[in-house]
């Protein structure tokens, strides 16, 4: 029988010589808050951000891990180039290419009259949230239309808009000069949109600005928020004592849930740079924010996307390519991790959107739909070409999940 001795100084030396390859592909699969935990095990997983076989496969896993099942496919919302039709059209993509794409109707709302399309970035247990209209409004008019809708089942229900009179009266009270103004700049968007499992509710939080200043409508701003209940169908008032940033300029790519959060880019556009991740819990109301430190003097452009079941980041820099990174926890900026830079996307406008298989996708000056691969840094065009600031890409798990079960 072996002695104790010797057992230990067996599993010391099996323990010791791990090969790095099969340490590292292990490794490379943990969230980054996990990972940053482990940099502490041994001396050669310290900098492991800066080993490139270790980067290899974190980049590979990265991409292919939050959208594996094979329930999920991709949405693609498309107004076609130029200015031959302002119509949307809607299609379900196969293999990530245009080709053997599947055209669906929109829901009856939008049935006969389908222009100024969005489908929110977040799609919730096979619900879409998708809304008409610019969100501007006044005290009387809106001009947003709010569905929520399942393609899977072709079950929707149109969302009340609720009134924002009692709003105006917080904005402007009796007797100040802002009552007089004629006409009062006002806009709202959809912020958020998230499952909340402690009250088995679906739930939207909205943003109301109303300008004070109508020479110029992006400067000071007054801002409520209001929270819509599925259950309840009703929208009310959300009370904070501190406001949250909101981000009214943005419709693609500027806010995703995860973990039962709202998360969404704030930045009130007065000053060039200064984003922030605002995160908001649905079921106890409370929010926290990041501040996000840009490590390039560039146009600050971002995409916020899910990697990884973690917020990412991915920010335009001077090159024509992108740096992405992961925040390790919310609230602290300093966990904002940089990975990589993709190589330069040629001619690119904007991204669309982010796929399944560590596909980015975007719009070309030529107005050609394209997308760049995240592990073998291929570029190819999909076959469809699509107007630029009106295209989407938006990963849909589909579901058999009735919308009204939760009115039951």
């Amino acid at each position: 029988m072996e002695s104790k001795e010797s057992m230990k100084l067996t599993k010391k030396e099996v323990s010791k010589y791990i090969p790095h390859d099969i340490s590292f592909d292990i490794l490379s699969k943990l969230p980054l808050k996990s990972l940053k935990r482990f940099t502490c095990v041994c001396k050669f997983w310290t900098n492991l951000f800066e080993k490139p076989e270790f980067m290899r496969m974190y980049r590979k896993h990265l991409s292919t891990s939050t959208y594996d099942d094979h329930n999920s496919r991709l949405l693609f919302k498309q107004t076609p180039d130029g200015y031959m039709s302002d119509e949307d059209n809607l299609y379900i993509l196969s293999n990530e290419t245009f080709e053997n794409s599947i055209k669906l109707d929109w829901p009856p709302p939008f049935e006969s009259h389908h222009i100024d399309m969005c489908v929110f970035d977040s799609v919730v247990n096979g619900i879409l949230c998708v809304y008409q209209g610019s969100g501007s409004c006044t005290s009387t008019l809106f001009g947003q239309t709010v569905v929520l809708w399942s393609p899977s089942t072709e079950e929707f229900k149109v969302i009340p808009n609720g009134s924002i009179e009692h709003l105006i009266l917080k904005a402007f009270p009796p007797g100040t000069v802002f009552e007089e103004l004629p006409i009062i700049p006002t806009f709202v968007g959809i912020h958020g949109f998230c499952y909340d499992p402690v009250t088995d509710d679906y739930k939207l939080i909205r943003r109301f600005g109303f300008s004070l200043n109508p020479q110029n409508i992006n400067d000071d701003i007054v801002s409520f928020w209001q929270i819509y209940s599925l259950k309840s169908n009703c929208w009310r008032d959300l009370q904070v004592q501190v406001d949250m940033p909101g981000n009214m300029g943005r419709t693609v790519d500027f806010a995703v849930n995860l973990h039962g959060m709202c998360h969404w880019l704030g930045n009130e556009g007065t000053i060039v740079g200064e984003d922030e991740l605002v995160s908001f819990n649905l079921s106890d109301e409370t929010f926290i924010r990041t501040p996000l430190i840009h490590v390039d003097d560039g146009p600050f452009i971002v995409h916020l996307v899910v990697l990884k079941e973690s917020i990412a980041l991915m920010e335009m820099d001077d090159y024509g390519g992108y740096l992405i990174s992961i925040l390790g926890e919310l609230g602290v900026a300093e966990s904002l991790t940089r990975l990589f830079r993709t190589g330069i996307l040629p001619d690119i406008q904007e991204i669309i959107g982010v796929g399944k298989n560590g596909n980015i996708f975007y719009v070309t000056g030529d107005e050609e739909i394209a997308k760049y691969n995240l592990n073998t840094e291929m570029i190819e065009e999909i076959g469809v070409r699509g107007r630029f600031g009106s295209c989407q890409m938006v990963i849909y798990n589909e579901s058999l999940l009735p919308i009204e079960a939760i009115l039951s």
